[in-house]
């Protein structure tokens, strides 16, 4: 209930969404994946899967990014299955740097009006 909060500004509430998938926003993180599993880096999941991570726009190239997530988890023999526990397993491994990947090259357009909002904030 917003009540809760006390008086709330509606001009400074902002709404963000994923495109696609918060997923996508995890592939634009891809160094993620090294930190999960030492053998999932850039080159190893585009020799195994044909997409380099590092070039792509997640958010543009896959119609279910979580998807590909789940690809890249099976290449060491874990799953990805959209549960907390999943998710959790990536954010814990998020570092400022992986916010950088993620908006280099004007990649995951959505991610970068989150975090762009995001920064202003702090």
């Amino acid at each position: 209930k917003l009540e809760e909060f006390g008086d709330i500004d509606p001009e400074k509430i902002d709404i963000y969404f994923a495109i696609m998938e918060l997923e996508a926003w995890f592939l634009g993180m891809y160094k993620v994946f090294e930190k999960i599993d030492s053998r999932l880096t850039v080159d190893y999941i585009n020799n195994k899967l044909g997409f380099d991570l590092s070039e792509i726009d997640p958010q543009v190239e896959f119609l279910k990014p979580s998807n590909n997530v789940d690809r890249i988890f099976r290449l060491v023999r874990s799953r990805y299955r959209k549960q907390k526990s999943d998710t959790e397993r990536i954010v814990s491994n998020v570092e400022s740097s992986d916010f950088c990947d993620a908006t280099n090259n004007g990649r995951c357009q959505s991610f970068c009006v989150f975090y762009d909002n995001l920064s202003n904030l702090l």
